[in-house]
């Protein structure tokens, strides 16, 4: 017989319980089970699993991203290059042309060395990017029925359809609407930047 999961935090202890042991722990969870206070949760399978690395390793090389070009334009900014209201995407093309600027102006070799340590990390990243989107995109390939599906709901592209299928997978394991919010609400904050 299998087992279901139960979420660890809804197993109710009494306040008097101090002393914990394996053996007071599955007899807590043997009698809530018996009683039906403990619900069952779905718990991925590896393969899901696995599918999210790929995502949620573009968010970190994403925030990476953007750290490095943040902390570019503070540098150009408190050298007088950029102004402070700038909101220029940052682009391979657009750090070549301030290198291109900085070089002519004759400003100090420390300042050059800097300024082409943070374009040469920018561009890693971005082509990690670049790496990480082909990946997903064969994921997408393998789960076409369920990109077709996430793709056709206003807003939703190629990649966030793809986020959202390697956190939620098939939306028919949502019984409700409130078990779907219950669980959005804690998948979903990986997605906030």
């Amino acid at each position: 017989m299998r087992w279901p999961w139960v979420n660890a935090a809804s197993i109710e202890i009494s306040s008097r319980d101090r002393v914990k042991t394996d053996k007071r722990d599955a007899l807590k969870i043997a009698t809530q089970l018996s009683a039906r206070r403990l619900k069952g949760i779905r718990v991925p399978d590896e393969i899901q699993e696995e599918m999210r690395t790929v995502t949620r390793l573009r968010a970190q090389v994403m925030k990476l991203r953007i750290k490095t070009g943040n902390q570019l334009k503070s540098l150009l900014h408190t050298r007088g290059l950029i102004d402070v209201d700038d909101d220029r995407a940052i682009s391979e093309k657009w750090i070549k042309e301030k290198l291109k600027e900085i070089k002519k102006e004759k400003y100090s070799e420390d300042f050059i060395f800097t300024i082409e340590q943070y374009q040469e990390q920018w561009v890693q990243l971005n082509n990690r990017i670049k790496v990480i989107r082909k990946r997903m995109s064969i994921q997408a390939q393998k789960d076409c029925g369920l990109q077709v599906i996430y793709k056709s709901l206003p807003g939703i592209g190629e990649i966030h359809s793809r986020e959202l299928i390697n956190e939620l997978g098939d939306m028919k394991q949502f019984k409700s609407a409130k078990q779907f919010f219950s669980f959005r609400f804690n998948a979903m904050r990986i997605f906030i930047w």
